[in-house]
């Protein structure tokens, strides 16, 4: 598992390797997504959903790297999150840390506000259980309007459309904007 330190318009820089290839663990990570869930204000810290459930916290990556001694376990081995199959981190709820937006195997939304080195902190569903996010097949969130808050999010449709719904907030998503389709 590789980190790059600085990606700009003339590529990837600063390769870190935080696991070496051939590793049996990493290869069991389903879901990774980075965001800003320690004390600090840099937006280096992993939430990892293994196959088998469990949550995990990685903070502060260039520090710490991947150690286990860093680790904190948000979530314990379960059925239940092996049916996430997109996260991402996104500043939506206005917390001192970012929320993670999950999309489940059944088309549920769901947003888990202000996650930090402490845990989950509640969970707000923004999209039903066979809702049309059945058909969303990537999710990403950022600033992608004329702000800095990454609190818009992206998704590509199974059917090859993509939209966007800008300033995502606590009360969910707002209008949809066709971007492509």
């Amino acid at each position: 598992m590789t980190q790059y330190t600085h990606v700009d318009k003339k590529g990837f820089h600063g390769e870190k390797q935080l696991a070496p290839a051939g590793n049996t663990t990493w290869g069991h990570a389903a879901q990774i997504t980075a965001g800003r869930y320690s004390a600090n204000a840099q937006r280096d810290d992993l939430v990892v959903v293994w196959d088998d459930g469990h949550v995990t916290l990685h903070p502060d990556l260039d520090t710490n790297g991947v150690k286990t001694s860093a680790l904190r376990t948000l979530v314990n081995k379960n059925t239940t999150w092996p049916h996430a199959t997109q996260v991402t981190s996104g500043e939506f709820t206005g917390k001192k840390t970012a929320d993670l937006l999950v999309r489940w195997s059944d088309g549920e939304a769901t947003l888990y506000p202000g996650i930090d080195t402490a845990g989950l902190h509640g969970e707000t569903q923004i999209r039903p259980q066979g809702s049309a996010w059945t058909g969303a097949t990537v999710i990403g969130a950022g600033a992608f309007v004329a702000n800095d808050r990454p609190n818009d999010v992206l998704v590509r449709w199974a059917n090859g459309t993509l939209s966007m719904y800008p300033g995502f907030d606590a009360k969910g998503l707002h209008d949809e904007v066709k971007i492509v389709g």
